[in-house]
């Protein structure tokens, strides 16, 4: 009963981490020590954002199917957020809800060598724009 809660609450948390908008108002502050802590806390932000998609029983199929590794899901989310996928839409960050969610985490992953991922992040910001589910046709 409390696994879909936890889950959300845990997306939220890892969301209001890996928030850019929130490295972009540090950086203008230029306190290097709350910098470093931000960038610590952005790390385990990270970590737990892929240990939760490793645990789950939907996605890690996903990540098996794509056989990617966490240094590839970095890249891929640090690519996404250059890209314009690093905005809140719906209450969901979408740099994240994308790795979250089986359907958009399978576009993403079918799409990871499109570099730089300007089309992927687009289609994936209108996907949460439009409040879509299921699969993302080509």
């Amino acid at each position: 009963m409390f696994g879909p809660i936890v889950r959300t609450y845990k997306i939220a948390a890892i969301s209001r981490d890996l928030d850019p908008n929130t490295l972009m108002k540090l950086t203008a502050q230029g306190d290097s020590q709350v910098l470093l802590t931000d960038a610590n806390r952005r790390t385990r932000a990270q970590q737990a954002l892929w240990d939760l998609i490793e645990g789950d029983r939907e996605l890690k199929p996903i990540l098996e199917k794509y056989q990617v590794k966490r240094e590839d899901l970095a890249v891929i989310f640090k690519n996404l957020v250059q890209c314009g996928s690093g905005q809140w839409i719906n209450e969901q960050l979408i740099c994240v809800s994308a790795f979250v969610h089986p359907a958009t985490l399978d576009f993403l992953l079918r799409h990871k060598n499109e570099i730089p991922l300007s089309r992927v992040a687009l289609r994936l910001v209108k996907y949460f724009k439009n409040e879509e589910e299921g699969d993302i046709p080509e």
